[in-house]
């Protein structure tokens, strides 16, 4: 039994190795952040806790994202420098991934400043997609993490710096003293996983008792949002350009997941109906998470 014990850790460390390995060859310029950082918090965190990431949770922070995109893509957002954001017409569900969440707690878990360069890893692609990200660093008197739905707001706010030229052709996460890309990666339509990391740690920079400890989020999308010269949703009632037509049946201004779109390939085969039953209001399920 013991024999049998050594090999089957010695086949799991060799299985560990090669993933890793196969991270580092996966940047074209910098090294993945699995490959640069080892498991775990670094040796510059102090007072480190890690907010476990249970299932709940997990759900809490999709529901979210998915509420504010469901709420933008229905065109009910008033805000903007023009006023009302236009409806979208092909901007996905999003859903969890563990993947994502390992790449982002890793890069979480070195314990930065808020205002430490640079805010975000070289490298966090996959063999699936490249990777876009989010970061957020909060500051306050104790251990306790903030609420959640309050970090992932603040990257929300940014949408009252909006213009429609920007989502029409994205230039760039700034423009002129707007920042605009946490915002635009949020709404990404493209956009179907998301994985997140979260870290609390000693602020070694501001000795204010009222800013001792610091909280980072850090949450991972893919495909990337953000790419210069594209468009970060098409304008048009909601739905309306998803794949297989296929609408989620809550969210109904999302596109479904399509895990396997050799499935939807077969339903039109058999005649199955493409698109369920909607409405275009954008807030009339019971979400977990209002917008308003």
């Amino acid at each position: 039994m013991h024999y049998l014990n050594i090999i089957l850790l010695l086949h799991f460390s060799q299985f560990n190795v090669n993933l890793a390995l196969e991270y580092c060859k996966l940047c074209k310029k910098g090294t993945h952040t699995l490959c640069l950082y080892k498991e775990g918090p670094s040796d510059d965190c102090l007072e480190y806790t890690k907010p476990e990431m249970t299932t709940s949770l997990k759900k809490y922070i999709v529901d979210i994202h998915n509420d504010i995109r469901n709420h933008i893509a229905s065109g009910q957002e008033t805000r903007g420098i023009l006023g009302r954001q236009p409806a979208a017409s092909n901007m996905h569900i999003l859903q969890w991934d563990n993947e994502l969440e390992e790449i982002a707690q890793r890069w979480a878990d070195q314990c930065f400043g808020a205002y430490d360069q640079p805010q975000h890893d070289q490298c966090r692609t996959t063999t699936r997609f490249e990777l876009g990200q989010n970061v957020l660093t909060a500051s306050t008197p104790t251990k306790d993490f903030p609420e959640i739905s309050i970090l992932i707001l603040n990257w929300f706010k940014q949408v009252q710096d909006v213009l429609p030229s920007d989502l029409e052709v994205f230039s760039g996460i700034r423009r002129g003293k707007f920042f605009i890309g946490q915002y635009t990666q949020l709404v990404w339509a493209k956009t179907r996983f998301i994985g997140c990391g979260l870290a609390t740690y000693l602020n070694k920079i501001d000795t204010e008792p009222k800013a001792k400890y610091l909280h980072r989020l850090v949450c991972n999308y893919g495909p990337r949002g953000n790419v210069i010269g594209k468009q970060v949703y098409s304008k048009g009632d909601p739905c309306s350009k998803c794949p297989y037509s296929r609408c989620h049946l809550i969210r109904t201004s999302l596109c479904e997941a399509i895990d396997d779109p050799a499935i939807f390939k077969w339903l039109r085969v058999i005649g199955q109906p493409l698109k369920y039953d909607r409405k275009f209001d954008g807030d009339s399920c019971e979400c977990l998470f209002r917008v308003n």
